[in-house]
């Protein structure tokens, strides 16, 4: 049965589901329930398109911010202070510098985490095919031909893929209540990026 914007549901008995054909999100009602079928488009509430392109321009803004300018060590690094599941693309990037001469990645010790060095890297680096990646913090640096000290150094955390599982249903809630279920998968990524989170 089809219903509009701000018709009242009282459900005495059973169980009902509502479907927003708009967004196609479901609303399960149980006896006893007070339903008032919410508006698509609110004019005190941004539409679900215009919250999707405020998400990417938050999205832009945050990579710019990682890529050109907001770390703690010049030049400057990317990833530094993110968190990736274990299947995430990882690369290593950083502002052209002369004579880098080795990339330093280092794990968690105590969780088994290895270290390697890659010599002459240029950005952007690919993670090491022959490290495993343990869930744990790593460290990684940038030295100069003939130097001992780093010119720059940033740290990242590996999850587990429990802690990513969850992490991962917990903005995928977030993104199936604010968007159309076409785009929730996009959503979910735009959403973990804005917390450092890189799920892919």
């Amino acid at each position: 049965m089809p219903i509009a914007a701000d018709d009242f549901i009282v459900v005495a008995n059973g169980t009902l589901v509502v479907v927003n054909l708009l967004t196609q999100h479901e609303y399960v009602l149980g006896a006893g329930s007070r339903f008032v079928m919410p508006r698509s488009v609110d004019a005190k509430r941004p539409s679900w398109w215009q919250r999707a392109t405020e998400a990417v321009g938050t999205v832009a803004s945050l990579h710019l911010q990682k890529t050109i300018g907001a770390v703690r060590s010049t030049p400057r690094m990317w990833p530094d202070n993110a968190r990736f599941s274990p299947q995430a693309h990882i690369e290593f990037r950083w502002d052209p510098t002369p004579d880098v001469a080795a990339l330093r990645l280092r794990g968690s010790q105590s969780r088994g985490g290895g270290s390697q060095v890659i010599s002459n890297p240029s950005p952007p680096t690919a993670w090491p095919a022959n490290l495993a990646r343990v869930p744990g913090q790593y460290s990684w640096e940038i030295v100069r031909a003939g130097g001992d000290k780093p010119l720059a150094t940033a740290t990242f955390e590996i999850l587990s893929n429990d802690e990513a599982a969850a992490r991962a249903a917990v903005v995928r809630a977030r993104a199936a209540e604010m968007f159309p279920v076409a785009i929730v998968e996009i959503a979910t990524e735009l959403l973990a990026a804005e917390e450092n989170l890189v799920l892919k």
